[in-house]
């Protein structure tokens, strides 16, 4: 039994789940009927392998067995129901009424995973529910836990939820990480408080915390979907300073951005950088590009322009419309740009079946 066991336990290590319950489900040779421990082993590793599914059928068989499920169980069942899927939350809290039906304290673990499952279904308003469930069961939540929370809030564009937990992460003496504050950015972005925004990126640097792409993206869109033009292209000029590199949605950003505030050149000069640094440009910023050429009949620049676009959707040459694009006089609109790229990556998807 200690040797099945092990083996079990070994083959969760490595996070193969499948072998786990192979393992388990071959008895051939030992003579006992699994105990809660040799249960609670391949529960662990259908939980690191985030096997939910199984997970949840070896809870169902274990308690057929007529044993009794611990805190170790519904944990390795909540753990599997991370990732988030359809109906993985609502499974996950669940979890937390078995165990308190049962006479089991749900623990921070059990309750970071169960709100970990609910942000990833994007079903904020659980995830926020299993925060107060902490609170009702004496139990501290962590920095991990309140930045599951935060980020949920973020999913679901709840900026003001998520201010409201960074002031009560602050109240109780929680530290503030890159993660957290990332997630509050995050969540002014989808709320449109680029203003807050940035008062969130200049706390992480105040803190000497360096922000990392996502959150500094994160704020540029901020500004661009406030058509804050001239604060998107303070920020982006501050990402040198700050050692963030900005990659292709930076740059396609601050291009919409400049765009907004109507600022040509600047739009110009961001696809001729994105071309010095092998940058893809999305068809938004393309079209974009195209447009301030056509408008202020900037032929070469427009045709030059064009060349690239061909270069980089590979097919769109081949299309008729591509001729049409390219027609004196013809206004370029990234919408009209967009459909016949999309056009071409399906075409090309379809030939290469």
């Amino acid at each position: 039994m200690r040797r099945w066991t092990s083996l079990i336990n070994a083959s969760g290590q490595r996070r193969q789940w499948q072998e786990a319950l192979s393992l388990f489900a071959d008895r051939a040779g030992v003579s006992l009927r699994p105990n809660e421990i040799t249960f609670n082993a391949t529960l662990a590793a259908c939980g690191r392998g985030l096997a939910w599914r199984e997970a949840v059928a070896l809870l169902a068989d274990l308690r057929a067995e007529r044993l009794q499920p611990d805190a170790k169980s519904y944990g390795a069942v909540a753990l599997s129901l991370r990732q988030g899927s359809p109906g993985a939350a609502d499974l996950a809290l669940g979890l937390i009424e078995e165990m308190q039906k049962e006479r089991l304290c749900p623990d921070l673990i059990v309750c970071s995973a169960v709100a970990t499952a609910c942000e990833r279904s994007q079903v904020w308003e659980k995830a926020l529910q299993v925060l107060a469930t902490l609170s009702q069961l004496g139990i501290q939540p962590d920095v991990v836990a309140f930045g599951t929370a935060i980020s949920a809030a973020a999913r679901g564009a709840q900026w003001a939820h998520a201010l409201q937990l960074m002031d009560a992460m602050r109240d109780r003496g929680l530290e503030r990480n890159v993660v957290v504050v990332g997630a509050g950015v995050s969540a002014c972005e989808r709320g449109h408080r680029w203003s807050v925004a940035l008062l969130l990126l200049a706390e992480m640097r105040g803190r000497l915390l360096d922000p990392d792409s996502s959150s500094v993206n994160a704020a540029l869109s901020a500004c661009s979907k406030a058509s804050a033009w001239w604060k998107a292209l303070q920020l982006f000029d501050e990402m040198a300073a700050w050692r963030v590199h900005p990659d292709a949605i930076s740059f396609n950003t601050a291009v919409l951005a400049c765009s907004h505030g109507r600022q040509w050149r600047q739009v110009l000069t961001m696809l001729e950088e994105m071309e010095l640094r092998r940058l893809q440009p999305d068809a938004t910023s393309q079209g974009l590009g195209l447009a301030e050429c056509e408008q202020r009949s900037l032929h070469a620049r427009e045709l030059d322009l064009l060349q690239r676009v061909g270069r980089d959707v590979p097919g769109l040459r081949e299309l008729p419309q591509f001729e049409i694009l390219a027609a004196p006089g013809k206004t370029i609109t990234s919408t009209h740009l967009s459909a016949n790229c999309q056009q071409v990556a399906q075409v090309g998807k379809e030939t290469s079946l």
